[in-house]
Parts: structure tokens; sequence; C-alpha cells
């Protein structure tokens, strides 16, 4: 059975996920910052993985950016709501008070779609410092 899904978010919709310190690991092949596959978890509380509508907080006037506001040193990966729905999972739309272009990515996080999601998500802002041991 597929996840709750909202039509109205296109395939090509950005979805911005917040990617904390903990979760930035540095690929020393590629010589470059990734999102861990746990970055690409549901919430602890139960829901879906958290993540803000690009196009929402445009419809807002505001900037991709404005997703990490109050998360200081965090950095902003994006994916497709089509990549998600691809991966059997579902796109909803959850506003909260803090945050109008809220949504959520819900349906079970196996292995292979946090592996699909760490291999897509490109950077919106890249962690600093850009490389490791450049503090």
């Amino acid at each position: 059975m597929l996840p709750d899904d909202d039509p109205t978010i296109p395939d090509r919709e950005r979805l911005l996920r917040r990617v904390p310190p903990n979760l930035m690991i540095w690929n020393e092949n590629t010589a470059a910052w990734e999102a861990s596959t746990g970055a690409f978890s549901n919430s602890s509380d139960g829901s879906g993985m958290s993540v803000s509508l690009s196009g929402g907080l445009r419809a807002e006037g505001l900037s991709d950016e404005e997703a990490l506001r109050g998360y200081e040193g965090f950095g902003l990966v994006a994916i497709t709501a089509g990549l998600a729905r691809a991966q059997d999972q579902g796109v909803i739309r959850n506003p909260t008070t803090s945050d109008a272009a809220h949504a959520e990515v819900v349906g079970r996080k196996t292995k292979r779609v946090k592996k699909a999601f760490k291999r897509n998500a490109v950077w919106v802002v890249g962690p600093v410092p850009s490389k490791p041991g450049d503090e």
C-alpha cells in the first residue's frame, strides 16, 4: 500500500532537507561532503521526514536558505518530489507556525530509499568548512 501523497505537489518540486553537522560526512574519493544516509530518516516522533517545499518558500517571498533560519551550522540539501515518489514515498503538506512551506516525506525509509536520497541530494547550502581541516 502506497503512503498518502498530495498530487498538487509537482514531481519537479525541490524538497529541502536540513542536515545537522553530525550527519555530514567527508568522502575521500570525491573530495566532497555528503549527507549521510541517516539524514534521510523519518522523524523520531513517528511522523515522516521533515522538509520544506522550495516553491512554498518562494510563494512567501523567501529564499531556500530561509529553511535554515534558527539552525546554525546545518547544511541544506534538495531532492525532488519525483525522486521521493519513485522510492514509494508520499509527499504531503504539513505547515507549521514557523514554516508555512513545511511538508513531510511519508513512507518507510529502508536502506535502499535512504541511499537513493543520498545519491541524488544536491547541496543548496554546503557545510562550512568546505573541507576537513579548514576550520
